[in-house]
């Protein structure tokens, strides 16, 4: 046999001892299907050509493996039957499950619950979203009525998965759920990173920005961190919160400021405080208010200095 010819193969394994991307592929016309006389196993490494994105230096680059049970296209290098070469995948609709030869040996693939549909994936297709794992986690998880400290609330804005329509997602889904979607749909143009657990970070179509984690968070800058808001800003924390700053502390409040404290109150200053009101200020507490002074203590009116009570104590 001379030249290059091309053939539909089947990937049986996947897990290269050498890492290096190869497949087992049992090629139609090519193979015997009867696994007792050519068991999996026997079936030679073949290279896969990839996209310039591969990554063929340094793993620099995209490094997929194609999952067992995929259907492909392959020729043989120079005609040699042990050196069949895997070019591209050819995504189809797969009725029912097989078993033996021309499948995947460990009968995980298909998916029982994507028979008869196309291989290609639900989000890219705009078909059956509401069904997609990542949307299932979403929705099962949407974070509602979130109160502020003035009495609104606000909620974890929709999905917009199901306004993706075909051919315009172009979506990566990996098998434990990990799902990235670029989506150019004319009106929901958005980005989507996806972690099985429910964390995810996207573009809305809009320009807003949404960050979610199920888990911590953390935040880690060596160097300034700078913050602009431009209209409201709202935090919302159910349990407790601490701060630690090295240096000074710069606050300016351009309007009112009202905080609410439900149990005690403690300040420690260092060094010397001072307090200056434009206008009147009052202070009331339900039970006793006391002023102490390790030297002396100073009250001073410019026009008069009241002080009022049934029995006034001077010592």
């Amino acid at each position: 046999m001379s030249g290059n010819i091309f053939y539909r193969g089947v990937v049986e394994d996947n897990n290269d001892p050498e890492k290096l991307g190869r497949l087992r592929v049992r090629i139609f016309g090519i193979h015997s299907d009867d696994t007792n006389l050519l068991p999996t196993e026997s079936l030679p490494w073949s290279e896969v050509a990839q996209s310039l994105e591969g990554g063929f230096i340094s793993g620099i680059g995209k490094s997929y493996v194609a999952q067992k049970g995929t259907f492909v296209w392959c020729f043989l290098e120079c005609g040699n039957e042990d050196k069949a070469v895997v070019f591209a995948a050819c995504p189809g609709k797969k009725k029912k499950k097989e078993q033996g030869a021309f499948t995947d040996p460990t009968g995980k693939y298909p998916l029982d619950n994507r028979l008869g549909e196309s291989d290609f994936n639900r989000l890219a297709r705009g078909e059956k979203t509401s069904e997609a794992p990542s949307e299932i986690t979403f929705n099962n998880n949407i974070v509602t009525g979130v109160c502020t400290a003035t009495g609104s609330s606000w909620s974890e804005p929709s999905s917009t998965n199901s306004s993706a329509k075909y051919p315009f997602n172009n979506v990566t889904e990996t098998s434990s759920g990990h799902v990235i979607q670029i989506d150019d749909t004319n009106g929901n143009e958005r980005i989507q990173i996806f972690h099985k657990s429910g964390a995810y970070v996207e573009l809305k179509p809009d320009g807003a920005v949404v960050i979610k984690s199920p888990s911590d968070v953390y935040e880690i800058c060596k160097g300034n961190f700078k913050q602009s808001v431009g209209l409201k800003s709202d935090i919302t924390i159910n349990a407790d919160k601490s701060e630690m700053i090295g240096g000074a502390l710069n606050a300016i409040v351009g309007k009112d400021e009202t905080i609410q404290i439900g149990g005690i109150h403690d300040v420690t200053i260092g060094k010397s405080s001072s307090i200056s009101i434009a206008e009147s200020a009052l202070y009331n507490a339900g039970k006793n208010i006391t002023i102490s002074s390790g030297t002396t203590a100073t009250m001073k009116g410019g026009a008069a200095c009241v002080i009022s009570a049934p029995v006034i104590s001077l010592n």
